[in-house]
């Protein structure tokens, strides 16, 4: 395996899924069915090119063989997240789901934290992985109030966006085992 290939693989499931998150913030308050469609079938690139890269990873020529399960675990990951992603994009359109303005606000944190994590991923920064685990904090506690308060939609978004928050942090640790 060239080892280029793969990282230009991983790279490129990154941009996707950070599009999608991004997009999907933009999508959800207009309900805009058409423009949802268009997130929702990037899921499908995602899930190729997450298939592409553990077949690499599976290679005997692997140069990443002694962390090989790294970032097996990684790509697996980053394909879960789109899933969410698009889970959230399908349910809305499929039940016609209202959220509240601080849902939509609270959605964009959390899309703020995963592309936190791909800035430090690719910097390797060990000061932005404290800084991940407070924000990580303060989204959960924000969840936690939200949920309190909120209506039947919001809670589910809310939880949701828990998922994508644990999944974040899960690739934050694992990038973390990449450098030991």
């Amino acid at each position: 395996m060239n080892e280029n290939e793969f990282d230009n693989t991983l790279r490129r499931i990154f941009l996707l899924v950070k599009s999608q998150a991004e997009e999907s913030i933009i999508a959800l308050p207009k309900k805009n069915a058409a423009f949802m469609m268009q997130i929702i079938e990037v899921h499908e690139t995602i899930e190729r090119l997450v298939n592409y890269s553990l077949r690499l990873l599976s290679k005997p020529s692997n140069v990443y063989q002694d962390k090989s399960q790294f970032y097996y675990h990684l790509v697996y990951c980053l394909g879960n997240l789109s899933e969410v992603y698009t889970y959230i994009l399908k349910e809305s359109l499929r039940d016609s789901r209202n959220y509240s303005s601080l849902s939509i606000l609270l959605f964009k944190e959390v899309n703020s934290f995963f592309i936190t994590f791909y800035h430090y991923f690719y910097n390797r920064n060990h000061d932005a992985s404290l800084a991940l685990a407070e924000s990580r904090n303060i989204i959960f506690d924000k969840i936690n109030l939200l949920t309190k308060s909120s209506q039947k939609d919001d809670v589910i978004l809310l939880g949701r966006l828990s998922i994508i928050v644990l999944t974040v942090f899960d690739l934050v640790e694992t990038s973390i085992s990449l450098d030991f």
